[in-house]
């Protein structure tokens, strides 16, 4: 039973080491983030901070609708008329008498 044991802390040393290495050469490669790309990066990966976020979001916008409740409502509304006055004058009454004067 001694070597089995053996056996199995070898095995898991070298599965800690290749774990290890593996670790190390991701860390080695993995670009830099800037704090927003890192904050996009977990806010994609827990869903539980995004909740959140999106939970505060919701607060603020009702906060913000809530702001004008109460207050008097305000409107405005202009026309422009324009008239346009027409004035007609009768004058055949005077022209046939002033027909009729000169034709005698």
């Amino acid at each position: 039973m001694t070597g089995r044991l053996v056996l199995q802390f070898i095995i898991s040393t070298v599965v800690c080491i290749g774990t290890a290495n593996a670790q190390s050469r991701t860390e080695q490669s993995a670009p830099a983030l800037s704090f927003d790309a890192a904050l996009a990066r977990i806010d994609g990966a827990s869903p539980g901070l995004s909740g959140e976020d999106h939970a505060v979001r919701a607060s603020e916008l009702i906060a913000g609708a809530t702001r004008s409740l109460r207050r008097p409502v305000v409107s405005a509304s202009a026309s422009v008329i324009e008239y346009q006055k027409t004035l007609s004058v009768d004058l055949t009454g005077p022209k046939d008498n002033a027909q009729n004067a000169t034709t005698d």
